[in-house]
């Protein structure tokens, strides 16, 4: 299943934020979580716990590790976790996209690093592939 990952392999854009309490790689640290998933193509994409109070507060959540190579995604995420931590619970609100800039990400689209095909889709991609290249 899933894992937590160390302080020390943590991105560097993550490094010195004392609101991230933890990343954990593989899922929802807590199960089920029905916002881990982008909605339209239900592909999970990355969480920030960023509740009140709770023993997962300040975890960002990510389906893989590569996930972390995502510079953006890393800095939206925390910067939900900063907002919670000073009391700020509206989401993509004013002052998220504030503290979003501050951190050195943007609050306009951006690309995801990493696969989000399933390793099955992979294979049969590969194969194709390998079948074109040899005769």
């Amino acid at each position: 299943m899933g894992y937590v990952l160390q302080p020390e392999e943590y991105p560097a854009c993550l490094m010195g934020h004392n609101e991230l309490r933890c990343i954990f790689v593989g899922g929802c640290i807590k199960g089920n979580d029905a916002r881990f998933s982008r909605k339209t193509t239900n592909r999970p994409i990355a969480l920030a716990h960023c509740h009140r109070s709770g023993k997962h507060v300040g975890t960002i959540c990510v389906p893989y590790r590569s996930r972390l190579r995502s510079r953006e995604l890393m800095l939206h995420e925390l910067a939900h976790i900063i907002c919670a931590a000073n009391g700020i619970r509206k989401g993509h609100h004013k002052h998220w996209r504030r503290i979003v800039r501050e951190l050195g990400g943007t609050c306009a689209s951006y690309r995801l690093v990493g696969s989000t095909i399933r390793s099955k889709d992979h294979r049969s991609l590969l194969e194709c592939i390998w079948n074109a290249l040899v005769p």
